[in-house]
């Protein structure tokens, strides 16, 4: 609760905007009015400024239920090609769409979180052997790009039919017609 509690200050302090504080640090608008109006629901964000100490969690308060009924989590998994694995960003226009579907999702106040990540050239893979010993770490990078997993939207909507509809909205990630996306539901 202590970050949450940072993030409403600095909005304060700075005399900022709840629209100006969600592209700060990644905070749905949704999210901010929640908690201020005292409705304890998850509040999820990505360190964007120096301003704020954030340690790289979630941070998660008492949930208190939305209002208007129950809300359901989705992750919409952005999938790796040869060119994210490559290291290579997206063309300009294929930014500007995918900047354009972020601030739709944030003005509708279904996005929790949305990350993209380095390729796995980066990563370490982690193996669990059934002896239940220490797990095997292995340095990437990993064969196969289209198991990777390149990006992810954190959608919070009040039905499958939404997280579907705003699923089949997201731009081509790769934009080169390799892109691949899967939609999960979260457990709650």
């Amino acid at each position: 609760m202590e970050f949450n509690e940072k993030l409403i200050g600095l909005r304060r302090s700075k005399g900022l905007s709840q629209e100006q504080l969600s592209e700060r640090v990644h905070v749905s608008r949704q999210a901010i009015s929640k908690w201020e109006t005292g409705d304890r629901t998850l509040l999820y964000a990505k360190h964007a400024t120096n301003e704020v100490p954030w340690s790289g969690e979630p941070v998660a308060t008492q949930d208190s239920g939305p209002p208007g009924g129950a809300r359901m989590l989705f992750l919409l998994i952005v999938k790796a090609s040869t060119f994210s694995e490559a290291g290579e960003f997206p063309s300009p226009a294929l930014q500007e769409a995918m900047s354009a579907y972020n601030r739709d999702l944030i003005a509708a106040g279904v996005r929790v979180m949305a990350q993209g990540l380095h390729p796995s050239a980066d990563g370490l893979r982690l193996s669990y052997p059934a002896d239940g010993g220490p797990p095997l770490a292995t340095e990437g990078p990993f064969a196969d790009p289209e198991n990777l997993v390149a990006g992810f939207f954190l959608l919070d909507v009040a039905s499958r039919e939404e997280a579907v509809a705003w699923a089949m909205r997201l731009p081509d990630p790769m934009g080169r017609g390799e892109g691949r996306a899967e939609l999960r539901q979260v457990f709650e």
